[in-house]
């Protein structure tokens, strides 16, 4: 039985697209990677997280160092990114029904809770922040060690392939939801994978799985 609705954050639960690209540019201008045009943003999000850092001419040694200004400059940003539509709403019935509700992002939690502020939204439960674009399935179990937690008490709401991936790793449930950085053509998830177009659509899925 489900007891703990986890959220990725950026694509997830907030529309940040425009503020990462402003972020990205401005890095990709300093460091003369190649810079996203609105125009090639379907195309982008068409592909896998490590495609697109090979298209945009990032050399992926450098990751973890363009981190801290990336969201640097994405803090600077805050009062412009939204909540996506009708997740605030979705939060309150969840919060209602009784289940805890919590972010696990790469994000920062500064930021998250700032977003959060700025959107009148009640803070969650709780917010783990993994630090590294890759490896949230180490961060998954610290949640379930600290939150004293079986794997199949939680589902995990996500918009990339990379969270699906570290579900599958700590054993965790994840639900895909459309509206975030990857396309479908990206995801790779078994017959069984659950997916949501609409935040409705969302809350039917987690009330199905509760």
């Amino acid at each position: 039985m489900i007891r703990y609705v986890l959220f990725d954050f950026d694509g997830t639960l907030v529309d940040s697209k425009d503020a990462v690209v402003i972020a990205f540019n401005r890095i990709a201008d300093k460091y003369h990677f190649k810079t996203i045009k609105p125009e090639e943003l379907d195309y982008i999000n068409s592909l896998s997280m490590l495609d697109r850092f090979l298209y945009l001419k990032v050399p992926l040694y450098r990751l973890p160092f363009l981190r801290k200004e990336m969201l640097a400059i994405y803090q600077e940003l805050i009062m412009d990114v939204p909540l996506i539509p009708g997740m605030a709403a979705l939060l309150d019935t969840l919060r209602t029904s009784g289940l805890k509700v919590g972010i696990l992002s790469s994000n920062d939690p500064v930021i998250i809770k700032g977003i959060m502020e700025l959107n009148g939204i009640a803070p969650p439960d709780d917010i783990y922040c993994s630090g590294k674009l890759f490896g949230k399935d180490r961060v998954f179990r610290k949640f379930l060690r600290e939150q004293k937690l079986h794997s199949d008490e939680v589902l995990y709401i996500c918009d990339e392939q990379r969270d699906i991936t570290a579900c599958d790793k700590a054993g965790i449930q994840p639900v895909w939801v459309s509206w975030g950085f990857e396309g479908a053509g990206v995801i790779q998830g078994d017959a069984a994978l659950s997916m949501a177009h609409t935040p409705d659509e969302l809350l039917a899925v987690i009330q199905q799985r509760c």
